[in-house]
């Protein structure tokens, strides 16, 4: 393949920001720590190191919490709800969910919610998806189709698995059908409120392609053969893209996906595959 330098670029900006961390003082020392939960009381942790370091975060102040002191400081920080603290295990689990419980008392979108919540989303685009067209066709095509994503808005809400099903839209005397059902991950480099970034792969992709065989003769002089077949890819398909909130749970996204394949040869052609589309929270 011939996009290294598209590769590398790409992973080095991701892991560029996402090691970018927030400076706070806290006992009079500056730590870089990164939001865990970012509300009325914040959740912060130094994770420079697999062992976690945990803070806990209200107004100006800022506490670091240990097996000693943390059910204290626990209640010291939530004295006008008096929370129960006697149940709070010193792990970076039970503290997230005991601040998330707290939280959800002033906002909404911290209420208990299902192990698994769904974004339903509507999108179209433009692709020469080059990793399993022939290399004789060098065309692109239109594209619509549905997706779900499916991720744990507590404990991993940076991660997500996705499901799209694709369809060329018919185009006259278009020369190519495909439809397409890809199954990816998604991690958010960037996980805000309004606002989210992140990188995408595809690692498996079952799909059916049809060519209107005279107008690719006519071009080629050669025959191709249709896949007449359901086919399966265990591709990987590296790309990216970006939701942003213009209301609750509501998301306007622009990807750029399968910039680069590995593990499978393409057509050679540079690869374009464009997707805008809204996404809803169900």
């Amino acid at each position: 393949m011939k996009y290294p330098i598209i590769t590398l670029l790409f992973l080095f900006f991701s892991n560029l920001l996402l090691a970018q961390s927030e400076v706070f003082e806290v006992d009079g020392e500056e730590k870089k720590l990164t939001y865990d939960v970012n509300s009325k009381l914040s959740l912060l942790v130094d994770d420079s190191s697999r062992n976690y370091i945990i803070y806990l975060q209200k107004d100006d102040q800022i506490k670091e919490l240990s097996k000693k002191n943390y059910k204290k400081i626990l209640s010291n920080f939530t004295k006008d709800d008096n929370v129960d603290t006697k149940n709070v295990d010193f792990t970076l689990k039970d503290i997230r969910n005991f601040v998330l419980d707290y939280n959800a008392q002033f906002d909404d979108q911290f209420a208990k919610t299902p192990s698994v919540s769904v974004r339903l989303s509507f999108l179209g685009g433009v692709s020469n998806y080059n990793a399993f067209l022939p290399r004789e066709f060098d065309g692109r095509y239109l594209f619509q189709g549905i997706g779900l994503e499916f991720y744990n808005k507590e404990k991993f809400n940076r991660h997500s698995l996705i499901v799209q099903a694709r369809k060329s839209v018919d185009q006259g005397d278009f020369d190519v059908d495909v439809f397409e059902i890809g199954i990816g991950y998604r991690f958010k480099i960037i996980n805000t409120k309004r606002f989210h970034l992140y990188f995408e792969s595809e690692f498996f992709n079952l799909h059916k392609v049809e060519f209107e065989q005279d107008a690719l003769l006519e071009e080629n002089e050669m025959p191709l053969e249709n896949q007449n077949d359901y086919e399966i890819e265990p591709s990987l398909g590296l790309g990216g893209g970006l939701a942003y909130r213009v209301a609750k749970g509501f998301y306007l996204t622009a990807n750029y996906n399968n910039i680069v394949f590995l593990g499978l040869d393409d057509n050679g052609e540079s690869p374009i595959d464009i997707r805008f589309g809204v996404k809803f929270d169900l």
